[in-house]
């Protein structure tokens, strides 16, 4: 082998190292043709592979750089403060190794080719430019070009040319993107469609990657939602930093390729996505621009982690206006590009795109599906168009199944709405509250005063709200635009400290709002709910203080809220003006976070939290429920007077989507609310599998909510008549078992998923929770006799009389211990019951099983579960094993005596069938 030599094509490049044997051309034609057919095999692959149909294309080779500037021809880099001009761009070789191969080989190649072009071999041809189709073969195999972006500070940007696209359809792009030392940026590529204005109405986006990346493919999602509006697509490749001390690297960018499908919509008449269990409704399935039309829809019912129920095929009937409705391509060259549609691009016309033709017929269809569901829960109806059924035909919609049952009170919890628009309006919020649940609402109140109908709006609203059982706050944040100008820069977000800092600029503005709306609400907060910026104010007291007395004038019974910060101390509760704190945090505190704050918490003034779920795009749904319910779990448990998701159609939340449907969080949100809301906290009790369980308690009335990491099947006596609902609204199968003592239990399987159990028996639980081991520890000493101290009280509704067996196989002499019990109502009383315990008992804890057998109002029968202890802690044993050989086990016992005298004791081991 013979060292490499330098050449000088577009820069310093290596040939590859070769036998010395082999001729140079002829190594290097070679070289072409294998990787020619390797590359076109490999674009067959994929063009096989893919579902859509490819209709634009920029590979940034020879073709897209007619006038040899190294700049893609028709692209604008755009220049300015934050784009600086010296940010090198540059049409590159990926490979200046395989760049040099092409080049090296062109004159052989164009020797070939004038042989095969003319039927004879010239040995002495050369040819003075590159035969077109040639130059374009080695174009799509060997010269493999990319926009090469090298970074020195500031952000870099460079925007196609705008390009037709019809409604009709949907659009994705993929591109391949590589980056180097990128660790100050971030590159991405997106795609822009725009109106007839050429103003933007939706943004695709390839994630976005730095560091150092190989070539890989990056793509965006498929526009989903149609608009009349769209005419216009628009590139745009962008590199923007996201450190200022990192200012260089290499982005890279090659083969961003354009694709459309048919544009398929899912709707359905249900309003919120809701059915009832049972009814019978339509999905519809609006696809536009197939190309054929005896296309079917695949409809699928999948539950709510996506596994398949049930699916069906639907025959896609065409609409006939729209048959053979696509323009046929012509031949007559355009003026420009963007005054033609799509299906005139060809290769021939615009070289520089990589085009394809589109079918001469597009056709419009719609595929129905009658469903009825009758159990419960959140399903997702998914749509796939053909056979293949490929990702970017795929659409989904959520559907719920909720019984429209008579509301209870949500308690403590509740929303804090977004300002009202096109989305939803306040006349849509009633309904809203009472079919999925809010013990309370935060509104935008800041009208414009010559609005009058919004006044009217939101007055009405406040008193329908008010009329159903929910407390109304009205939220007074941003000022309308057309008075912002008052308080300082218009474009600028505006905090409640500057808002409501001079009495003489805030209170004409606000007189108007609250003249028409103060006798109506009594509850203001000022500012939204994460504007802290009343914290660490100097004479905050007296700020709000005269604010107050000034406010008080349009309502009398004036109660106010500031939001505040978690790790800020609050006031001295009898001085502060203020009736409550709207405590907020981002992320969101954890159950347990949530607890400890609230402890430290004074609560005697309002205590507001908020209670977003967590974003579904970091999450998982399980997550996220365990989540929600356990931070709901610790707000009724401290009573806390209201806890607000701050935006209930925020789509990542997932409660509410923008268009008022059902999102993966609301009907969990509903069965939560709707069953703990309105109920007070009464802790949890101790069940023998050892689920996680609370229990909540209204008018007699109550439930356990109840979960366990590992499956386990709990039995227990809970009470008569129990049933249970998973956290969708579900049936949940509770089987009526007979104990091995022949009494009456409940079996229930429980795992990570909440589930809550109706028809609780208090007496029962309260019982349970009051039943303590007054002795925890036994001791061990072999012959001594003892009991085991009991605190018991009966919390049943009358006198109580009969027997407690305490059973512990592995602790008691017999396995059980017995006696008989007269208890009063509501008496506390200690018993002692005595235990002879086992000379072969191991130290350590024993879980045993207090079987209670009572008569009162009727005949009790349950059992409650407790640990002891045995040995008194004053010596401490611990051991381990080591195997010598096959029969010989070393076993090394530390002994630990914890009190001021000698002890002695006897060792006695007892291997298993063994002499001990």
């Amino acid at each position: 082998m013979r060292q490499a030599t330098e050449g000088s094509v577009g820069g310093s490049v290596r040939q590859l190292a070769r036998p010395r044997a082999l001729p140079d051309v002829i190594h290097t034609c070679l070289r072409f043709l294998l990787v020619t057919c390797v590359s076109l095999a490999w674009q067959m692959a994929r063009g096989q592979a893919l579902q859509a149909e490819r209709i634009l294309g920029w590979d940034f080779q020879r073709a897209c750089d007619a006038n040899y500037d190294l700049k893609p021809d028709g692209w604008q880099r755009r220049q300015d403060r934050t784009h600086p001009a010296y940010v090198e761009m540059r049409i590159a070789a990926r490979s200046v190794e395989t760049a040099q191969t092409a080049i090296s080989a062109q004159g052989t190649l164009a020797k070939w080719f004038n042989a095969w072009e003319s039927g004879r071999w010239d040995p002495n041809y050369i040819a003075e430019t590159m035969p077109p189709r040639l130059a374009h073969l080695l174009d799509q195999t060997i010269l493999d070009n990319c926009v090469e972006i090298l970074m020195d500070g500031g952000a870099a940007e460079i925007v196609s040319p705008k390009f037709p696209m019809e409604s009709r359809f949907s659009y994705s792009l993929r591109a391949a993107v590589s980056t180097e030392k990128l660790d100050g940026h971030r590159a991405w590529i997106e795609l822009q469609q725009l109106d007839a204005q050429e103003r933007v109405i939706n943004v695709l986006s390839t994630d976005a990657i730095q560091g150092t990346k190989n070539w890989d493919f990056y793509q965006t999602g498929s526009s989903e939602a149609a608009t009349s509006k769209l005419k216009w697509g628009r590139i745009h490749i962008k590199v923007e930093p996201h450190s200022s001390t990192v200012l260089a690297g290499i982005a890279r960018f090659d083969s961003i390729n354009v694709y459309r499908m048919p544009r398929l919509t899912l709707t359905t008449p249900l309003k919120y996505h809701i059915a009832q269990p049972g009814e019978n409704f339509e999905i519809s399935c609006a696809a536009s621009g197939i190309k054929d039309p005896s296309q079917s829809v695949l409809f699928e019912l999948c539950d709510h982690l996506g596994r398949t129920l049930r699916q069906t095929a639907v025959s896609l009937q065409p609409h006939e206006k729209t048959q053979g409705s696509a323009r046929p391509v012509s031949d007559q060259p355009p003026s420009s590009l963007a005054e033609r549609p799509m299906s005139e691009v060809s290769d021939s016309t615009v070289p520089h795109y990589v085009s394809a033709r589109a079918n001469q017929s597009a056709f419009d269809g719609q595929a129905v599906w009658n469903l009825q569901i009758a159990d419960p829960g959140l399903y997702r109806i998914r749509v796939n168009l053909g056979r293949a059924g490929g990702v970017a035909q795929h659409r989904e919609i959520l559907v719920g199944v909720m019984p429209d049952s008579n509301f209870e009170s949500a308690g403590p919890f509740g929303w804090s709405l977004p300002e009202f628009g096109v989305a939803y309006r306040p006349e849509d919020v009633p309904n809203l509250v009472r079919r999925f649940g809010a013990g309370w609402i935060k509104i935008p109140v800041w009208f414009d005063s010559a609005d009058i109908a919004t006044s009217d709006e939101l007055i009405a609203l406040a008193e329908r709200l008010q009329n159903q059982g929910t407390s109304v706050v009205g939220r007074l944040d941003q000022p309308p635009q057309n008075l912002r100008d008052a308080f300082g820069d218009s474009n600028e977000r505006l905090y409640a400290v500057h808002l409501f800092r001079e009495p003489t600029e805030w209170e004409p503005i606000l007189e108007p709002v609250l003249t028409r709306i103060g006798m109506k609400l009594t509850w203001f907060q000022l500012g939204a709910d994460d504007d802290t910026s009343f914290v660490g104010k100097p004479e905050l007291s007296e700020l709000i203080a005269s604010l107050r007395s000034r406010m008080q004038t349009y309502s009398q019974e004036l109660k106010l809220a500031l939001a505040w910060n978690w790790l800020d101390a609050t006031h001295d509760a009898h001085s502060m003006p203020w009736n409550a704190s709207q405590f907020t945090n981002s992320p969101q505190l954890t159950a347990a976070e949530l607890r400890h704050y609230l402890a430290e918490r004074p609560l005697s003034t309002d205590v507001w939290v908020s209670i977003d779920p967590l974003p579904a795009s970091r999450y998982n749904l399980l997550d996220r429920i365990r989540d929600l319910t356990e931070r709901m779990i610790a707000i009724k448990e401290f009573r806390v007077s209201a806890a607000f998701v701050s935006n209930p159609f925020n789509p990542d939340l997932q409660m509410l989507l923008a268009d008022q449907t059902v999102g993966e969080m609301l009907i969990p949100w509903h069965t939560l609310v709707t069953n703990i809301g309105g109920r007070d906290y009464f802790g949890s009790i101790e069940l023998p599998g050892g689920s996680t369980n609370h229990i909540f308690s209204k008018d007699g009335q109550a439930v356990m909510l109840l979960w366990s990491d590992a499956p386990v099947k709990e039995q227990a006596y809970l009470g008569d008549g129990i049933s249970g609902i998973d956290i969708w609204g579900n049936p949940v199968a509770v089987e009526e078992v007979v104990s091995a003592r022949g009494t009456p239990e409940q079996s229930v399987q429980t795992t990570a998923w909440p589930i809550l159990l109706r028809g609780i028996d208090m007496n029962v639980v309260n019982f349970r929770q009051k039943f303590q081991l007054a002795t925890r520890k036994l001791s061990s000493a072999v012959g001594s006799g003892q009991a085991i101290s009991l605190l018991i009280e009966n919390t049943l509704s009358q006198t109580a009389t009969g027997t407690i067996v305490a059973v512990g196989p592995s602790l008691f002499t017999g396995g059980r211990a017995e006696m008989q019990v007269q208890l009063p109502i509501n008496s506390p009383l200690t018993k002692n019951l005595p235990i002879a315990i086992r000379t072969d008992a191991s130290a350590g804890e024993h879980l045993l099983r207090f079987d209670i057998d009572l008569l009162a109002n009727k005949p009790y029968h349950f059992s409650i579960y407790r640990s002891a202890v045995l040995g008194l802690g004053d010596v401490e044993l611990s051991w381990e094993s080591t195997r010598r050989d096959t029969n010989l086990v070393e076993l090394r016992v530390d002994v630990l005596n914890n009190t001021e005298d000698a002890v002695s004791f006897d060792c006695k081991l007892f291997p298993p069938g063994r002499t001990y």
